[in-house]
């Protein structure tokens, strides 16, 4: 065994003298992966280790994210979870019974000594538009056990935190119903090569009350309803009948997202996503319309009318002129005959 100190401090020798001798239980993890090839540095835990290494040889792991040894041992048994799936629904006010998940495992000092064990649950994806995370992890808790002392470490999964960057913009984290995945618990855990572990759940899947889920749809109406301008259902449900069949596009995302960043708190800004970015509520009877944009049309159209007005009377004068003018020169002409 060896110690991996890192930059500890003036003081860190005094501490690796406690470990040593005893007096401290060490329970720190591995911050990365460790492979036994030279890399230099060494492999986050959430990106595969390289086929191929030094002289195109396979790559074996020295120590995986999450490794640490202890002067006692722990057992983890008995893991559960509340559901197999994950529903997200926008529209529910006080949220959906399956908008989370519970997963609990239960954790033992099986040896001799107290120590402390971190807990480390970590989702494996199945599927999903992007290339996926090898692992994701999602909660660590530490605990302290005496000998023989077993309890309970539990997390709880949200649908917000299954999002992800997409494949089509790169500045927003979107979900994907459909989405399957898996929770294993321990550092040592791979869910992806040993599926039927008794640390891995069955397979989990993400579903919407939305049947035809649109992420830009998501995102927009979420911006809509943000500033007051819009019900979040009917926006989604005018979103995803929009022409075409692929909602409003990300770059009308990105045009209001961006329009919105420079916006104040206090004031009402649903005009400007219409103007500047693109009338979404021009065909819709009953929606928010700023009172704004109705003085501003009603302005231009007096002003239409008006100038329509004065084209007229002012062809009218001239046209009266011009009448005015001939009956004097036909008066003369009929003077000069006689």
């Amino acid at each position: 065994a060896f110690i991996i100190a890192f930059l500890p401090g003036p003081e860190s020798g005094k501490a690796v003298i406690d470990l040593i001798n005893g007096h401290f239980n060490p329970s720190g993890k591995l911050p990365i992966t460790w492979p036994k090839s030279v890399d230099g540095a060494g492999a986050p835990y959430f990106y595969p280790i390289s086929e191929n290494c030094k002289d195109y040889m396979p790559c074996d792991v020295e120590f995986s994210f999450g490794h640490g040894l202890s002067y006692t041992s722990f057992e983890y048994n008995d893991l559960k979870i509340s559901s197999n799936s994950l529903l997200y629904d926008p529209f529910s006010l006080s949220g959906s019974e399956t908008s989370s998940i519970n997963v609990q495992v239960q954790v033992t000092n099986s040896g001799r000594l107290p120590g402390s064990d971190v807990v480390l649950f970590f989702s494996f994806d199945s599927n999903r538009h992007v290339t996926p995370d090898y692992k994701r992890l999602r909660y660590a808790q530490k605990v302290d056990l005496q000998p023989n002392q077993t309890t309970i470490v539990s997390m709880d999964l949200k649908v917000e935190d299954l999002r992800y960057v997409g494949n089509v913009d790169s500045s927003h984290f979107i979900l994907q119903p459909g989405l399957e995945f898996k929770i294993g618990v321990g550092q040592a855990t791979d869910c992806r090569l040993n599926d039927d572990d008794n640390l891995c759940t069955e397979n989990i899947l993400l579903k919407s009350s939305i049947t035809n889920y649109m992420a830009s749809c998501d995102i927009s109406c979420s911006i809509w309803e943000k500033y007051g301008c819009m019900n979040l259902e009917k926006c989604f449900n005018m979103c995803t009948s929009a022409e075409g069949g692929d909602g409003w596009s990300w770059n009308y995302v990105q045009c209001i997202d961006s329009l919105t960043k420079t916006f104040p708190e206090d004031e009402n800004h649903c005009w400007k996503l219409n103007t500047f970015c693109r009338d979404i509520t021009k065909h819709e009877n009953g929606l928010h319309v700023s009172p704004v944009v109705s003085l501003v049309a009603l302005f231009l159209m007096f002003v239409l009318v008006g100038g329509l007005m004065l084209k007229v009377l002012n062809h009218n004068a001239k046209f009266s002129s011009l009448r005015q003018n001939e009956n004097e020169t036909i008066q003369l002409s009929t003077i000069k005959i006689v």
